[in-house]
């Protein structure tokens, strides 16, 4: 009995460690958070989420990775779809079971929703001037955006039904970290010059800034929580075409308007702190 237990792998003690993922992380932060607490390599994890073959064999076990993720102009084809918690991982972990760990949270979350998937609200689409149900791959990425959008969760259902009132003005979501993404910066960075940064003008080739494209980017710009997945899922029914959050500590609060003439307003008072 003792060789045999000795013998079992399966015994044999292997120390762990615990890394907390906060929601609206993008990827490169994501493997970089990971490969500091296993002491591996953040461009080598970086690389295996890359790599189309093992992308493909992920995808014929996790339904909610589809097809769309394997556009080429797409950054990382997994971006949005590592769930952003709390893990436990053996300090020896494979880049494997690092993933699988990821995306069985995911798959949680997906079938927990999977109705509401199968029911998505429908998203005007300008190129083919037609509605459409929302894939899953839109459904991420719209979260991923709400993820960085909502100053808290109650907000999150009128910010979805401002975007999704934009699809169907249509008019250009002007979401800013979708500009921080474009331009290649990671979390920190985009937290420091999203005030500074000269929006209008930043060209990607029309994939990921929505303030030189219609419609959504071309895949997710971050994880998203379990929050905003269901606010992408699930808007509230507003008129609302435009909202401002309180940096200026006057109330904390998100402003919404109707009009462009309202937006200014509070955008003067609230961000501008005039």
């Amino acid at each position: 009995e003792i060789i045999t237990t000795l013998s079992d792998d399966s015994k044999f003690y292997r120390p762990t460690d615990t890394v907390t993922i906060t929601e609206g992380s993008f990827l490169e932060d994501i493997a970089k958070t990971v490969a500091n607490a296993l002491g591996s390599s953040k461009d080598e994890l970086v690389a295996y989420w890359d790599d189309i073959d093992n992308v493909k064999m992920y995808m014929n076990e996790y339904p909610f990775l589809t097809d769309e993720i394997l556009n080429s102009e797409i950054r990382h084809p997994l971006e949005g779809y590592l769930f952003p918690s709390t893990y436990e991982f053996y300090d020896d972990s494979t880049f494997d079971e690092i993933t699988r760990k990821f995306l069985d949270k995911t798959l949680s979350i997906y079938n927990e929703y999977a109705a509401d998937f199968e029911n998505a609200p429908e998203i005007y689409h300008i190129e083919t001037k037609s509605y459409k149900k929302a894939t899953i791959h839109e459904i991420f990425t719209l979260a991923s955006i709400l993820e960085w959008e909502s100053g808290n969760d109650e907000d999150m259902l009128d910010i979805a039904s401002v975007f999704y009132n934009r699809f169907e003005y249509p008019d250009m979501l002007r979401s800013s970290v979708t500009a921080c993404y474009s331009l290649g910066l990671d979390k920190d960075s985009c937290l420091l010059v999203d005030k500074d940064l000269n929006l209008a003008y930043t060209e990607d080739g029309e994939t990921y800034n929505t303030y030189t494209k219609f419609g959504l980017p071309i895949g997710p710009i971050a994880s998203a929580g379990e929050k905003a997945i269901y606010a992408a899922l699930h808007p509230n029914d507003t008129d609302y075409f435009y909202f401002v959050g309180d940096i200026c500590g006057i109330d904390g609060k998100t402003h919404f308007s109707t009009v462009e003439e309202g937006n200014e307003y509070i955008a003067n008072k609230y961000v501008a702190c005039k």
